[in-house]
């Protein structure tokens, strides 16, 4: 058998091997790739979460949370949860909805209390837009908020010396105290 009859022998049979079991190759491939993220607070970040200790009058609404968007693109804003400690509750809560690029937006809420009470609250918001979906988790940046109690009338009425009526007017003094004066 010459040399050339071996090699020819030897690749038919490869070809008939090839034919019943099919052809040699793949359908996937697993690699893996690292990713690198960086955590920066929020005066740094795309998207910046700033709330602060508060001292509110209860039934007032007041600003809770500034969401500012640093990315190129607008973004939706909503509430996702609110925690907020014994004897101090936050209702109403509107969110600033959508937020344009570059620009701040602010989540508002009613407090109310029955007594003088400080408690911790946390709001937690979900961010969204066009390659961005985020949650700003609030237990991480919990504040403290201060609530008064609505000032009572102390049902104190004098008659006006002019025309010998009974008037009340309200008052705010300058250390802030409010009270109904004649």
């Amino acid at each position: 058998m010459t040399r050339l009859k071996a090699v020819s022998i030897v690749l038919a049979l490869a070809a008939a091997t090839a034919l019943v079991y099919g052809t040699v190759g793949y359908s996937s491939v697993s690699a893996e790739r690292g990713v690198e993220v960086s955590v920066v607070g929020d005066e740094q970040a795309l998207v910046g979460y700033h709330a602060a200790d508060r001292t509110v009058t209860a039934g007032t609404t007041t600003r809770l949370v500034t969401v500012t968007d640093r990315t190129p693109v607008p973004v939706t804003v909503e509430v996702v949860r609110i925690e907020h400690g014994p004897g101090v509750e936050v209702t109403s809560v509107s969110g600033p909805g959508s937020v344009g690029a570059g620009k701040r937006g602010v989540v508002f809420g009613q407090v109310t209390c029955a007594n003088e009470t400080t408690a911790d609250v946390s709001i937690t918001v979900a961010v969204h837009g066009e390659g961005i979906d985020a949650t700003l988790d609030g237990e991480a940046r919990t504040f403290e908020v201060r609530c008064l109690p609505t000032p009572a009338d102390d049902g104190v009425e004098e008659p006006d010396e002019e025309t010998n009526e009974s008037t009340t007017s309200d008052e705010t003094t300058t250390d802030g105290e409010h009270r109904v004066v004649a």
